[in-house]
Protein backbone atom coordinates (compact mmCIF):
# COMPACT_ATOMS: atom_id res chain seq x y z
CA UNK A 1 0.00 0.00 0.00
CA UNK A 2 2.68 2.55 0.82
CA UNK A 3 4.34 1.96 -2.93
CA UNK A 4 0.84 2.38 -4.56
CA UNK A 5 0.51 5.60 -2.81
CA UNK A 6 4.24 6.51 -3.50
CA UNK A 7 3.22 5.55 -6.95
CA UNK A 8 -0.04 7.97 -6.77
CA UNK A 9 2.49 10.67 -5.72
CA UNK A 10 4.48 10.06 -8.62
CA UNK A 11 2.04 10.34 -10.75
CA UNK A 12 0.34 13.52 -9.72
CA UNK A 13 3.46 15.31 -10.47
CA UNK A 14 5.20 14.88 -7.10
CA UNK A 15 8.99 14.17 -6.35
CA UNK A 16 9.12 11.34 -3.92
CA UNK A 17 11.94 10.86 -1.86
CA UNK A 18 12.16 7.88 0.38
CA UNK A 19 14.39 6.55 3.30
CA UNK A 20 16.07 3.49 2.66
CA UNK A 21 15.58 2.09 6.18
CA UNK A 22 18.46 1.11 9.55
CA UNK A 23 17.74 -2.61 8.38
CA UNK A 24 21.19 -2.88 6.83
CA UNK A 25 23.81 -3.13 5.67
CA UNK A 26 23.34 -6.29 4.57
CA UNK A 27 21.59 -7.48 0.84
CA UNK A 28 18.03 -7.03 0.39
CA UNK A 29 17.59 -4.68 3.93
CA UNK A 30 17.16 -1.15 2.04
CA UNK A 31 12.89 -0.63 1.84
CA UNK A 32 11.18 1.43 -1.19
CA UNK A 33 13.21 0.89 -4.17
CA UNK A 34 10.42 1.02 -6.61
CA UNK A 35 11.52 2.83 -9.85
CA UNK A 36 9.48 6.34 -8.94
CA UNK A 37 10.86 6.72 -6.01
CA UNK A 38 14.23 8.33 -4.95
CA UNK A 39 15.71 6.23 -2.36
CA UNK A 40 18.72 7.69 -0.33
CA UNK A 41 20.36 6.62 2.57
CA UNK A 42 21.62 7.59 5.95
CA UNK A 43 25.81 8.13 6.13
CA UNK A 44 27.91 8.04 9.21
CA UNK A 45 31.42 9.69 9.65
CA UNK A 46 34.42 9.13 11.65
CA UNK A 47 35.10 12.26 13.11
CA UNK A 48 34.31 12.56 16.86
CA UNK A 49 34.40 15.94 18.72
CA UNK A 50 35.28 14.96 22.87
CA UNK A 51 34.76 16.85 25.79
CA UNK A 52 35.72 16.58 29.23
CA UNK A 53 33.31 16.75 32.02
CA UNK A 54 35.21 17.28 35.54
CA UNK A 55 32.96 17.09 38.63
CA UNK A 56 34.40 18.28 41.92
CA UNK A 57 33.16 17.82 45.66
CA UNK A 58 34.65 18.45 49.05
CA UNK A 59 37.97 17.54 47.66
CA UNK A 60 37.19 14.87 45.66
CA UNK A 61 37.43 14.91 41.76
CA UNK A 62 36.37 12.94 38.91
CA UNK A 63 36.82 13.12 35.08
CA UNK A 64 34.16 12.27 31.94
CA UNK A 65 35.32 11.62 28.45
CA UNK A 66 31.99 12.72 26.48
CA UNK A 67 31.09 14.00 23.78
CA UNK A 68 29.43 17.73 22.49
CA UNK A 69 29.66 20.29 19.61
CA UNK A 70 28.54 22.73 22.06
CA UNK A 71 30.48 25.57 23.88
CA UNK A 72 31.83 24.16 27.27
CA UNK A 73 31.25 25.48 30.40
CA UNK A 74 34.48 26.48 32.05
CA UNK A 75 33.28 28.24 35.39
CA UNK A 76 32.53 26.08 38.15
CA UNK A 77 28.94 25.37 38.53
CA UNK A 78 26.72 23.15 41.00
CA UNK A 79 25.52 19.81 38.66
CA UNK A 80 22.06 18.77 39.96
CA UNK A 81 20.39 15.60 39.13
CA UNK A 82 16.82 16.55 37.14
CA UNK A 83 15.56 12.91 39.18
CA UNK A 84 15.41 15.20 42.09
CA UNK A 85 13.04 17.36 43.88
CA UNK A 86 11.68 19.07 43.26
CA UNK A 87 11.83 18.89 39.34
CA UNK A 88 11.70 14.75 39.75
CA UNK A 89 12.01 14.78 36.28
CA UNK A 90 14.80 11.74 35.05
CA UNK A 91 14.44 12.21 31.36
CA UNK A 92 13.37 15.86 31.52
CA UNK A 93 10.14 15.66 29.62
CA UNK A 94 8.64 18.56 30.82
CA UNK A 95 9.65 22.43 30.78
CA UNK A 96 11.62 22.85 34.10
CA UNK A 97 9.55 25.84 35.75
CA UNK A 98 11.09 29.45 34.86
CA UNK A 99 13.88 30.31 37.10
CA UNK A 100 14.56 26.63 39.19
CA UNK A 101 17.71 25.63 37.36
CA UNK A 102 19.62 29.38 36.88
CA UNK A 103 23.22 29.02 36.85
CA UNK A 104 23.31 25.46 37.08
CA UNK A 105 24.55 22.39 35.11
CA UNK A 106 21.63 19.57 34.92
CA UNK A 107 22.11 16.41 34.38
CA UNK A 108 19.12 14.54 32.27
CA UNK A 109 19.10 10.26 31.35
CA UNK A 110 18.84 9.82 27.65
CA UNK A 111 15.54 8.37 26.98
CA UNK A 112 12.05 7.96 25.25
CA UNK A 113 11.99 11.55 24.58
CA UNK A 114 14.07 13.47 22.03
CA UNK A 115 17.51 14.48 23.32
CA UNK A 116 17.26 18.15 22.21
CA UNK A 117 14.11 18.31 23.75
CA UNK A 118 15.41 17.64 27.10
CA UNK A 119 17.88 20.57 27.16
CA UNK A 120 15.18 22.80 25.27
CA UNK A 121 13.47 21.57 28.73
CA UNK A 122 16.04 22.38 31.12
CA UNK A 123 16.84 25.82 29.41
CA UNK A 124 12.98 27.26 30.15
CA UNK A 125 14.14 26.14 33.89
CA UNK A 126 17.46 29.02 33.43
CA UNK A 127 19.80 26.24 33.29
CA UNK A 128 23.37 26.94 32.54
CA UNK A 129 24.48 23.80 30.81
CA UNK A 130 23.43 20.14 30.65
CA UNK A 131 25.11 16.88 31.69
CA UNK A 132 22.95 13.59 29.26
CA UNK A 133 24.09 10.94 30.37
CA UNK A 134 23.19 7.21 28.72
CA UNK A 135 21.97 4.72 31.57
CA UNK A 136 23.82 2.18 30.35
CA UNK A 137 26.47 1.88 27.44
CA UNK A 138 25.42 3.19 24.78
CA UNK A 139 25.83 5.48 21.57
CA UNK A 140 26.64 9.36 22.27
CA UNK A 141 25.57 11.85 19.97
CA UNK A 142 26.64 15.93 19.29
CA UNK A 143 23.46 17.64 18.53
CA UNK A 144 22.80 21.30 18.43
CA UNK A 145 21.40 22.05 21.86
CA UNK A 146 20.31 25.03 23.23
CA UNK A 147 22.75 24.95 25.65
CA UNK A 148 26.16 23.89 26.33
CA UNK A 149 25.62 20.16 26.73
CA UNK A 150 28.36 17.10 26.99
CA UNK A 151 27.01 13.85 26.48
CA UNK A 152 28.39 11.19 28.57
CA UNK A 153 28.28 6.98 27.02
CA UNK A 154 27.72 5.36 30.48
CA UNK A 155 26.14 7.37 33.41
CA UNK A 156 27.03 4.90 35.86
CA UNK A 157 30.09 6.23 37.25
CA UNK A 158 28.70 9.78 36.74
CA UNK A 159 25.73 8.66 38.78
CA UNK A 160 28.19 7.09 41.37
CA UNK A 161 30.39 9.77 41.68
CA UNK A 162 27.26 12.39 42.43
CA UNK A 163 25.72 10.02 44.77
CA UNK A 164 28.76 9.90 47.04
CA UNK A 165 29.67 13.35 46.63
CA UNK A 166 26.65 15.46 47.26
CA UNK A 167 26.86 19.14 45.67
CA UNK A 168 29.30 18.86 43.03
CA UNK A 169 30.63 21.58 40.55
CA UNK A 170 31.91 21.05 37.26
CA UNK A 171 32.95 22.20 34.36
CA UNK A 172 33.10 20.48 30.52
CA UNK A 173 35.27 21.28 27.37
CA UNK A 174 34.01 22.70 24.42
CA UNK A 175 33.75 19.63 22.02
CA UNK A 176 37.32 19.60 19.83
CA UNK A 177 38.18 16.69 16.96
Amino acid sequence: PVELALLDAYAAGVFVATSAGNDGPGASTANHLSPWVTTVAASTQRREFRSTLTLTAGGNTATFTGASITQGVTSPLPVVLSSAAPYNRPLCDAPAPAGLFTGKIVACQRGVNARVEKGFNVFQGGAAGMILYNPTLADVETDNHWLPTVHLADGTDFLAFMKANPGATGTFTAGQK
